[in-house]
């Protein structure tokens, strides 16, 4: 290296090459395409300005995008009007716009919109073909890259959230030449063989061009005949694709997809809390309505018992048993105080023809005494008989003779309720030909 050679640094190299292209093109005007649109929250605009053969960065500052009177979007074709310059940290050049108007829509844009409308003519984005994504889906497949972020986001959500189910990974491109057939391939085998309840088309966010091959034809009408439930999960919020909209449900993102699948599973617990909590209140209630029954059911059962219906008529015996003992005993009572007023009135007259006629009349009066007595007894024998054929209709014997039986427990004392019997007793059913010995199990 001879002395008279000047050494630089990397700074003083840049800021003399950007001083020269800041001096060689005070002023530009460009026409190309928008791409990697970014809007800051602090108001800048970043995007790559692009042709079929070249790019350059540019960006619009806040003070020029307050003015801008538009806003840009990804795919569209601008004209824009700025100066040339060069950023110091990453020595790269850059397009400072001071102003921007349409060119017309750009040339994936254009191709995206025409498609769009073709489709939806033919009906594939109608909301009546969509199924119904599965509440509860067993088997799950998610197309996407093995090796990329999306998969990892989507399984740590369904691992949080305790999802049930098996999990299957399609690895498939999702960004470049031959990515949207791939894709397409693999719905349609995965299709044909039945090997998931439910399909998830996934990818992360990226610009137009990254996302293309969701908006190509061969994988939107692959999408839209497949009859296995699909999620398409592409890109972000404000990303829309043509796979969106012939798919049966689009997801804002992978992750959203991942929170649906776990939000219908656990509305399907709730609902089945929710169902059990009421069959255990019904059967509650049924349980109450039988015992109640049965209350009643035994109640009338013992009212209408042999053993309460002999009772009764052993009672009624008893009352015409003592009316019968104590009848005669008022009757005799009765005629000998007749026949004392009778022999007063006697000894009261004169003793000739009187005394004659008063003893024929008094031999009458003593027959009909006589007969009315004998038919009161004959009447009173006639009840009780009535009565005895009642209480031998009402007897055990009788009883068991109309086909009832009688359980006895091991000390011979009738059995009234199964509830008293403890388990393994021994007990004796009499029939009306013999008596049969049991054990309660």
């Amino acid at each position: 290296m001879s002395a008279a050679e000047t050494i630089l640094s990397v700074s003083e190299i840049t800021r003399s090459i950007k001083v020269l292209l800041e001096r060689a093109h005070p002023q530009v005007t460009l026409r190309g395409e928008v791409s990697n649109l970014r809007y800051q929250s602090s108001g800048h605009i970043y995007f790559t300005l692009k042709d079929d053969n070249a790019q350059i960065k540019g960006v619009i500052f806040a003070s020029a995008a307050r003015s801008l009177g538009m806003r840009l979007q990804e795919g569209q074709s601008i004209v824009g009007t700025g100066r040339l310059s060069l950023y110091e940290p990453q020595g790269s050049y850059q397009i400072i716009f001071q102003s921007v108007q349409p060119d017309g829509l750009g040339r994936l844009h254009a191709a995206f919109e025409q498609l769009k409308t073709k489709l939806q003519l033919e009906g594939l984005f109608a909301p009546e073909r969509k199924r119904k994504i599965p509440v509860w889906p067993r088997r799950v497949g998610i197309l996407t890259s093995a090796s990329g972020a999306v998969i990892r986001d989507i399984c740590s959500v369904l691992q949080r959230r305790s999802w049930k189910g098996d999990v299957f990974v399609v690895p498939v491109r999702v960004q470049g030449s031959g990515a949207a057939r791939e894709i397409a391939d693999s719905v349609r085998w995965a299709d044909e063989n039945q090997l998931f309840d439910l399909l998830i088309v996934a990818r992360g966010g990226g610009s137009l061009e990254d996302l293309w091959p969701f908006n190509e034809e061969i994988l939107v009408r692959a999408v839209a005949a497949c009859k296995t439930p699909v999620i398409s999960a592409v890109g972000h919020e404000t990303d829309f694709t043509l796979s969106d909209f012939t798919a049966d449900w689009r997801a804002e993102t992978p992750t959203a997809a991942a929170e649906l699948l776990c939000a219908n599973l656990q509305s399907f617990r709730d609902r089945l809390h929710t169902a059990g909590i009421s069959f255990s209140q019904a059967t509650r209630n049924q349980w109450q309505r039988v015992l109640q029954q049965g209350d009643l059911m035994r109640m009338r059962l013992e009212s209408q018992s042999p053993q309460k219906l002999l009772v009764n008529w052993r009672q009624r015996l008893g009352y015409c048993s003592q009316r019968l003992h104590s009848l005669p005993k008022i009757e005799w009572h009765s005629n000998k105080v007749k026949q004392h007023n009778l022999a007063l009135r006697l000894s009261a007259r004169h003793p000739g023809t009187l005394v004659r006629n008063e003893k024929r009349s008094l031999l009458q009066l003593a027959q009909r005494l006589e007969i009315a007595t004998v038919r009161g007894i004959g009447q009173i024998k006639q009840q009780l008989q009535n009565c005895s054929r009642h209480l031998e209709l009402l007897s055990t014997d009788s009883v068991l003779q109309r086909g009832f039986t009688m359980t006895l427990d091991a000390t011979g004392k009738v059995v009234e309720s199964a509830q008293s019997v403890p388990q393994s007793a021994r007990l004796t059913i009499r029939f009306k030909d013999g008596d049969l010995d049991v054990e309660r199990s």
